[in-house]
């Protein structure tokens, strides 16, 4: 626990050093993911012209769902964790309180989830959008509302989400 105050705190000694990382950390943790988003949008269209558009949009769609509507959700049922802006005193907030809990993150479980279904469907464009989606979960560690071990909590709920839908979606029983 004294680890996951520790790099908070570190991280959020970032905040507010100039307004170009202020800007830049806003952009990441709130529009980067609209993006990716986006980009999901458009690969199971150009997938749609090759006969595969629904099964694709479907796996991506339900393993973000699955991650961050019903099992990150579930956790935070039963476990409720404040947010660390909440605990420390001493944290810059430069965005909006989010009012749910911290455990474990949504952020990282939803785009965690997308970047895992994408890398299934293709490795390269996967690959990238591990980059942004880690980018996405660190900058709330940089900005005070998620703690490191929520990240990782998210990051294995996307995981699992991913790991189930395959099996739903990907098995060899379900190809014609």
């Amino acid at each position: 626990m004294y680890s996951d105050i520790a790099i908070v705190e570190y991280l959020n000694g970032f905040v507010n050093r100039t307004s170009f990382m202020n800007a830049l950390l806003v952009f990441i943790t709130n529009d980067l993911g609209y993006l990716l988003i986006i980009g999901a949008l458009w690969y199971s269209y150009q997938s749609y012209k090759k006969g595969e558009g629904i099964r694709a949009f479907l796996f991506l769609s339900l393993s973000a769902l699955l991650s961050r509507l019903i099992i990150t959700e579930g956790i935070r049922l039963v476990w409720h964790r404040p947010r660390p802006f909440l605990a420390i005193s001493s944290l810059h907030l430069i965005i909006p309180p989010p009012l749910s809990a911290s455990f474990p993150s949504g952020h990282a479980a939803f785009y965690g989830a997308l970047a895992g279904g994408m890398y299934v469907l293709h490795r390269k464009i996967g690959a990238w959008y591990f980059v942004f989606a880690a980018s996405i979960a660190l900058s709330r560690v940089v900005l005070g509302v998620h703690y490191m071990s929520d990240i990782i909590a998210g990051g294995v709920v996307a995981w699992i989400s991913v790991v189930c839908m395959k099996h739903a979606w990907y098995s060899e029983s379900s190809r014609v």
